[in-house]
This record gives C-alpha cells, sequence and structure tokens, in this order.
C-alpha cells in the first residue's frame, strides 16, 4: 500500500485484487469430506458460511448439504453481493 494512503482506504484495500472490495469465498476442511464455505465481505460485514458433508452415513445436521451444492451456493450468493457492492461503489 503506498505511504500517505487515507487510514480509511486501509480497511478495504486488498493487495491480492484489482477490485478493492472484493468478496471473498474461503473453503475450510479440517475432517476430509466436511467442512464450510465462507463468504468473507471487505466491509466488515460477519461472514455467511455454507455448511457441507460429504459422508452419507453421518449426517450430524440437516442443514449440511453435497460439497458441490455448498460451493455453488457460496459463490452464487458471493456473486449477487458483489454485484450491489459494486453498484454501491462503482469504482
Amino acid at each position: 500500500m503506498p505511504k500517505g494512503t487515507p487510514r480509511v482506504l486501509k480497511l478495504f484495500y486488498d493487495r491480492r485484487a484489482r477490485h478493492p472490495m472484493k468478496i471473498r469465498v474461503i473453503k475450510h476442511e479440517v475432517v476430509p469430506d466436511c467442512g464450510s464455505y465462507e463468504v468473507r465481505f471487505p466491509d466488515r460485514r460477519p461472514s455467511k458460511y455454507f455448511y457441507f458433508e460429504n459422508l452419507p452415513g453421518r449426517e450430524l445436521r440437516p442443514d449440511r448439504v453435497e460439497q458441490a451444492v455448498a460451493e455453488q451456493n457460496a459463490k452464487r450468493f458471493a456473486r449477487e453481493e458483489q454485484d450491489k457492492l459494486d453498484s454501491k461503489y462503482p469504482y
């Protein structure tokens, strides 16, 4: 980040992305075939999680779906939220 950049911009700056307000989808999988996709917001909103479980004999929670479905839902949600951010901050 360039020296002398206002402190407010530091909150939203992501040096890996060209767009300073980029929503990210992060996969968490500590146990094989069980985990979540985290949709992380750059404006400090709480993250949203999409849980998955690919072990059919071990259904601990009814809200867990297969990995492909959870990934698709997380990416769809992130795209919708990114479109909202892009229209709010069109730079």
